[in-house]
């Protein structure tokens, strides 16, 4: 009889902690995954930075968001005027920051195994555009040798 009692406690007890359990599961992996993992993690001082810290960094350098190359998307590269020694690309560009100065652009002039042949650097004194830039097409004229077959611009602003 005490078995019997015993067994339908434990039961009984399981089912209730079961219950429990499902009725705050979200509560219970929070607890398990931040609250153990606090408990066991390293003070919480000692994640922030201290003076010590510090005497490594020799300058910061804050980077104006218009002259962020990452901010330029270079787009829709395409051939439109040909001859027989040169090519006029048009590139379009644009500014993911909204007004932006315009950028130095690198062509990159590939065989046709994709190899590089030579590369161009063009100021935007070399190309004709606008004063700011927002969302513009510029073309750039490139003289090409035998050999080439296509082109890569990218954006990028000398430091």
């Amino acid at each position: 009889m005490v078995e019997n009692k015993f067994t339908r406690f434990l039961i009984v007890s399981f089912v209730l902690f079961a219950l429990v359990i499902s009725l705050f599961w979200r509560e219970c992996a929070d607890f398990l995954t931040n609250g153990i993992t606090s408990i066991w993690s390293a003070n919480v001082d000692d994640e922030s930075m201290q003076d010590s810290n510090f005497s490594h960094i020799k300058g910061i350098r804050f980077e104006n968001e218009s002259r962020n190359t990452k901010q330029i998307q270079v787009d829709e590269l395409k051939v439109v005027d040909r001859n027989d020694y040169a090519v006029t690309l048009s590139v379009q560009l644009t500014s993911k920051h909204g007004e932006s100065s315009f950028p130095n652009l690198r062509v990159k002039v590939l065989s046709r195994s994709d190899s590089v042949l030579r590369v161009l650097d063009l100021s935007p004194a070399d190309y004709v555009h606008d004063s700011v830039l927002t969302v513009a097409t510029v073309q750039l004229p490139i003289q090409i040798q035998p050999g080439d077959s296509s082109f890569l611009v990218t954006a990028y602003f000398k430091d």
